[in-house]
């Protein structure tokens, strides 16, 4: 295993061959791989790509695909559907824009954002806190 610092200051994790971006991220792997030994989930993808937009020439420029890689996608035999996760602390603005377009390029799938808590993981959006006066 090894460590090292991204943009966020999160350090770099590699675990079973696969490098992941944060030390959460790894984290939620292992949750993974245990529910995939328990049979509550198969077909385990780590950093699945998806293409968000094709590439395209236009005026003789090419412009390249824009893709998207999750860190997690399964099926998830408890509730009976697929599953795209991406394990952050809060949405970025690359990541919201990212997350409608594939939304709606697939709409078979759902993209999850998990995140830590004291009890555990969620997906679930953080409650806003509400100004003073409300």
């Amino acid at each position: 295993m090894y460590h090292s610092y991204g943009k966020i200051r999160h350090s770099k994790v590699e675990l079973d061959g696969y490098k992941f971006d944060s030390k959460k991220e790894a984290d939620y792997y292992l949750i993974l791989k245990g529910k995939l030994v328990d049979n509550k989930i198969r077909d385990l993808l780590v950093h699945p790509k998806y293409i968000l937009q094709e590439k395209f020439i236009k005026n003789k420029k090419l412009y390249r695909p824009i893709t998207y890689s999750a860190d997690f996608a399964f099926y998830d035999s408890e509730v009976n559907h697929y599953r795209v996760i991406d394990v952050k602390g809060f949405k970025t603005d690359v990541f919201k824009l990212k997350q409608k377009m594939f939304e709606y390029k697939f709409p078979e799938y759902n993209l999850e954002l998990m995140r830590e808590l004291k009890g555990g993981w969620t997906n679930e959006e953080p409650k806003k806190k509400r100004k003073k006066g409300d």
